[in-house]
């Protein structure tokens, strides 16, 4: 994962657990005809942090 990557799985998880924020305006991952999934486990939270701190 580079930092870029790491990014947009904080931007998407914000999204997901702020009221003010919109998957279709605010998320790196929305895509119009699917569900959301962009976050396929806690690793990938646990890993974005961890690259974004190095």
């Amino acid at each position: 994962m580079n930092k870029q990557e790491a990014i947009n799985v904080l931007i998407g998880m914000a999204v997901c657990i702020s009221p003010k924020l919109y998957c279709d305006e605010h998320c790196p991952f929305y895509k119009e005809d699917e569900d959301c999934k962009y976050i396929e486990t806690e690793f990938e939270l646990e890993e974005a942090v961890k690259v974004l701190k190095k």
